[in-house]
């Protein structure tokens, strides 16, 4: 007889707790475990990729990212009621808001093994301390009604400890892993910096990451800026899409060689573009792109926040 899981996550789109999260689903031994999946809606392609690896699928429509009252209590009584229906036996969340009304759902479900992964702590040293503190005794008491917490950086397990969200003995590290994809052939490196208008005998700085205000695309670009004032003719390329799009255009406005991709799915082929890598994130849970770009044979020049440096120290 195998045991009933659910897997919750927020939203299903770019993103490495997603990435994560479906990594885990998909790689559980279905001997053991029949795996479901709850989530917010979330982009088409992602949920198309989650259907093909979970065994069932459930979207939970008011399942949202931002605090919204009237939607939290909408998704806390349908995980209620999913959880009773489908009588799991564990129940393992991520992401903070999943994390939040998954693990009172449970409990109110009686749920007998709660699990929650923290992929990145839900305060950074940019959150005003009173709120800080507000996020930690919220999360210090759904911990008391969690069997463990796994983190994917010991950075983040211990400041859990520090700061009385739980015991040592309650929080596990496991680090964020990725695919290793078999190997592939060697890329025409010049051809594709002809496609992409890119110089193939000029440096490549690139970056993976949403243009958001947590990888702080505009402080890439500000050190990107004082490069090229010192080696003429180095070119950037930016490789994800986010709210801060607009700015980031602006800010390119005027500089050398910076090329904006968007998201893409061939993130892998990609990185053999660049001579290094960069990332200039205000906070991180391990840095998943940071994994990636390693694997790729390439230097890292990033900023040391949460767990990034336990990669590249």
């Amino acid at each position: 007889m195998t045991c009933k899981v659910l897997h919750l996550i927020t939203h299903l789109g770019v993103g490495g707790a997603q990435d994560n999260t479906l990594h885990t689903v998909g790689g559980l031994d279905r001997a053991r475990y029949e795996v479901h999946l709850g989530a917010g809606v979330g982009e088409d392609d992602w949920v198309g990729r989650a259907r093909a690896l979970a065994d069932r699928v459930y979207l939970i429509p008011p399942l949202i990212k931002p605090i919204a009252p009237w939607h939290d209590l909408a998704a806390l009584r349908a995980l209620v009621a999913l959880i009773r229906q489908e009588r799991y036996a564990i129940v393992h969340t991520h992401s903070s808001k999943a994390g939040v009304l998954g693990r009172i759902a449970a409990r109110l479900a009686g749920v007998p093994l709660v699990i929650h992964t923290v992929h990145g702590l839900p305060w950074s040293q940019h959150t005003p301390a009173p709120l800080r503190l507000v996020y930690q005794r919220i999360e210090a008491y759904l911990a008391r009604h969690s069997q463990h917490l796994i983190t994917v950086a010991e950075s983040n397990r211990q400041e859990l400890i520090a700061c009385g969200v739980a015991g040592p003995a309650q929080v596990t590290t496991i680090y964020s892993g990725i695919d290793c994809a078999p190997p592939q052939p060697p890329l025409d490196r010049a051809a594709l910096c002809h496609t992409l208008g890119l110089d193939p005998h000029k440096p490549i700085v690139g970056s993976v990451a949403r243009l958001s205000p947590q990888k702080a695309p505009l402080d890439l670009l500000r050190a990107i800026k004082l490069v090229q004032a010192q080696i003429p003719g180095a070119q950037c390329v930016l490789v994800g899409d986010g709210p801060l799009r607009q700015q980031v255009e602006a800010a390119a406005r005027g500089m050398g060689r910076v090329l904006l991709l968007g998201s893409r799915d061939d993130v892998a082929a990609l990185l053999p573009l660049f001579d290094v890598f960069a990332l200039a994130s205000h906070w991180e849970g391990l840095g998943r792109a940071v994994s990636e770009a390693l694997l790729a044979g390439l230097p890292a020049a990033v900023t040391a926040v949460n767990g990034v440096p336990e990669l590249v120290a």
